[in-house]
């Protein structure tokens, strides 16, 4: 599968239509097992269109480090570890949320390490807490209330009409 989609991308790029090429790799990374090749032409594909941030995504997870891509992973990784490291995991697509460091390149995986990030951790974000017997109560209170104002603007709009039809009727009256 890799090999084929990869020569599409380059069928594509070939052809000038990158749009192309980023639709299939951009497919690819979603439905398949996390690939460090695809992640690599996809990254350098996002380069060469001009999004430097999210090139620096995939090149930062495909573990290539080349002097060319310096740029665009500083600004990825400056980007979403300015309040602590759980950010920029949860940027990862799906397919490359791993485990642990040992699953990733050697190079992503030192980086990640540098970074704070352990050899393990939770793969997935901490649930929501359940609405509480409270929230829900302040939530009916809520709906009441608007359900209550909305009862008095049209009272209120009703009354006027009457009113205005009564004015009306003693000025047509002789």
């Amino acid at each position: 599968m890799k090999q084929r989609a990869i020569k599409k991308v380059d069928d594509a790029i070939r052809s000038g239509q990158l749009w192309r090429a980023k639709e299939i790799l951009s497919g690819n990374i979603a439905t398949e097992p996390f690939d460090p090749t695809l992640y690599h032409c996809y990254g350098d594909l996002l380069l060469k269109m001009g999004d430097d941030i999210e090139a620096g995504k995939y090149l930062f997870l495909s573990g290539v480090r080349e002097k060319q891509y310096e740029q665009a992973i500083s600004l990825f990784v400056r980007k979403y570890t300015k309040k602590n490291h759980p950010n920029l995991f949860y940027t990862f697509p799906a397919p490359a949320r791993l485990g642990g460091l040992q699953s990733y390149p050697e190079a992503t995986a030192k980086d990640l390490q540098d970074l704070g990030f352990s050899s393990t951790w939770e793969k997935k974000r901490p649930e929501a807490r359940p609405p509480t017997r409270g929230s829900k109560i302040k939530a009916y209170l809520g709906l009441g209330l608007i359900g209550f104002l909305l009862l008095c603007l049209l009272v209120g709009i009703i009354t006027g009409i009457v009113k205005v039809i009564s004015i009306i009727g003693a000025i047509m009256r002789p």
